[in-house]
């Protein structure tokens, strides 16, 4: 009743971006999803909240990881690269500054990497609350 391209919908957004999906808790309680958010509402909602904090939580880190993802992609490119000037430096000699750079910055960018990938790793080992039963 509220996604149906009216009114409610038009307002729903300006708050929570492109609106996925709603979905009825109870007679009068209603969770919606948006590009920016979740939006959780009615008179019972808030016994509701743990349930909802564990779920953003886990869904917070997806797109974290889904970015890391997509950090290595970069990566991956910046090494093709790196590896097609390897294979003809010798025709370009002066390429080679250039490569030892690109490597080492790669090589920085990994070591970040890595140390994100620890303390997510580090943030699910101490977030008790994902597996708390509701």
């Amino acid at each position: 009743r509220y996604l149906d391209k009216d009114a409610f919908e038009n307002e729903i957004r300006q708050v929570l971006g492109d609106t996925y999906e709603a979905h009825d808790l109870s007679d009068d309680d209603v969770v919606i999803t948006g590009s920016h958010g979740i939006m959780l509402v009615g008179p019972k909602s808030k016994t509701q909240e743990p349930v909802m904090l564990a779920f953003l939580s886990l869904r917070s880190r997806d797109v974290f990881v889904h970015n890391v993802f997509n950090r290595l992609f970069i990566i991956d490119d910046t090494l093709k690269t790196a590896r097609q000037l390897i294979a003809r430096y010798e025709r370009d000699p002066n390429s080679i500054p250039r490569i030892r750079h690109t490597l080492s910055e790669t090589s920085k960018d990994i070591i970040l990497l890595e140390e994100v990938l620890m303390y997510l790793q580090e943030s699910l080992e101490q977030d008790t609350s994902i597996y708390a039963e509701p």
